[in-house]
C-alpha cells in the first residue's frame, strides 16, 4: 500500500446501488455509441436514404451525448462511492462491539 492510500469501510447497500447506477448508464452510452455508429454505418454503405450531412452531425451529436455521459458516470460513481465511506465513528463502534 502506498503513503497516501487509505482502507476505507463502505455501507456495503450504497457501494451496491453505485454499482448499479454506474452499470446502468454505462449501458446507455453503449448504447449511444451503437446508435451513432449506426447512423455512419448506413450513411457510408449507401442504405440510408438520410442526407449525409444530417447523418453525420445527428452521429456527432450521439457520440458527443455518450462521451458526456460516460464522464457524468465516472463522477458520479466516485462521489457515490465517497458517499459510501463510513464515518471514523462507526468505524470505532463496529470494532468495539466485535471484541
Amino acid at each position: 500500500m502506498q503513503k497516501n492510500e487509505r482502507q476505507y469501510e463502505h455501507d456495503p447497500q450504497k457501494l451496491a446501488r453505485a454499482g448499479t447506477s454506474a452499470f446502468l448508464r454505462l449501458a446507455v452510452a453503449l448504447y449511444l455509441f451503437y446508435l451513432a455508429y449506426q447512423i455512419i454505418r448506413g450513411v457510408t454503405d449507401g442504405s440510408s436514404s438520410m442526407s449525409p450531412v444530417i447523418a453525420w452531425i445527428a452521429a456527432l451529436f450521439f457520440l458527443a451525448a455518450a462521451l458526456a455521459f460516460c464522464l457524468y458516470t465516472w463522477k458520479r460513481y466516485r462521489a457515490d462511492t465517497a458517499a459510501a465511506r463510513l464515518p471514523a465513528e462507526e468505524k470505532r463502534e463496529g470494532t468495539e462491539t466485535e471484541a
